[in-house]
């Protein structure tokens, strides 16, 4: 396996080589770059090209493919992965770790029959919680708390129906503006609230509370937010992280090969 490193001046870094052949592809190299320190690399951008598998074997759930330590400061900007066997029946899914903790929110995927995560059509799922309106023909619903955040600007009462009522709430929670925010729409007596765009899937299970004056409710906390494709919710890279990278699901009926991983960034 190696890692290819590509910067604005290339120049071998001993400490960096320790766990992997580091080979260097810009056209202007340092003349002692067996010796010459990593500090006289002027930041800009760099790109790691890192193989995780050679360019014919069959891939295979495994950790730890490859580890090394970064060689300075750097700031993560994109991710991507290529195969030159694409999957098939299955998505090639793969996950980037920091110190032993994943950078991203949603994994790093290669559909099937693709060779790139360029393509991949992972898509964000918000995550959502629930408030329905059982019972009741007076009162109001006085407000709403979503882990502990209040939601409304303040009470709806009873509007002829719960039905009608439900509109109301969501449309409160909708015009307000929380911390975190979010959104609401009513299908019925069914009051869903929605995290906002770019949460994924830390949302998950947090409470929802219902406070009401004789209007019955059942609420139901918040689920089944997903990331979008390789969200980054990590970018800061310092010099001696390790990093390392597994590949978490292969293809069902062709599993893939020649897997490859870019990052992409600015030296810090």
């Amino acid at each position: 396996m190696s890692v290819r490193w590509r910067s604005t001046k290339d120049i071998y870094d001993p400490h960096f080589a320790l766990k992997q052949e580091l080979i260097l592809l810009d056209t202007t190299v340092l003349a002692d770059a067996a010796t010459a320190s990593a500090a006289a690399i002027a930041a800009g951008p760099v790109e790691f090209l890192i193989a995780l598998s050679d360019e014919t074997t069959a891939l295979a759930v495994a950790a730890g493919l490859v580890e090394f330590r970064m060689p300075y400061d750097f700031t993560l900007q994109s991710v991507r992965s290529n195969v030159t066997t694409a999957p098939t029946d299955a998505s090639l899914v793969i996950d980037f770790l920091l110190n032993g903790v994943t950078i991203f929110g949603g994994k790093l995927t290669i559909d099937p029959t693709e060779e790139t995560s360029l393509d991949s059509s992972v898509a964000e799922t918000l995550a959502t919680g629930t408030v329905t309106l059982d019972s009741g023909a007076s009162g109001s619903v006085d407000g709403i708390l979503v882990d502990g955040v209040e939601v409304m600007s303040g009470a709806e009462n009873f509007d002829t129906d719960l039905d009608t009522t439900a509109v109301n709430v969501a449309a409160n929670i909708t015009a307000n503006t929380s911390s975190p925010n979010y959104t609401a729409t009513a299908a019925s007596s069914v009051v869903t609230i929605s995290a906002i765009a770019g949460t994924g899937s830390p949302p998950n299970t947090f409470t929802v509370v219902s406070s009401v004056t004789t209007i019955g409710t059942t609420d139901v906390a918040m689920a089944s937010g997903v990331y979008a494709q390789a969200t980054l919710v990590t970018t800061a890279f310092s010099s001696d992280d390790i990093v390392t990278f597994d590949i978490i699901q292969v293809g069902s009926t062709i599993e893939g090969a020649g897997l490859q991983v870019m990052l992409q960034g600015i030296r810090a």
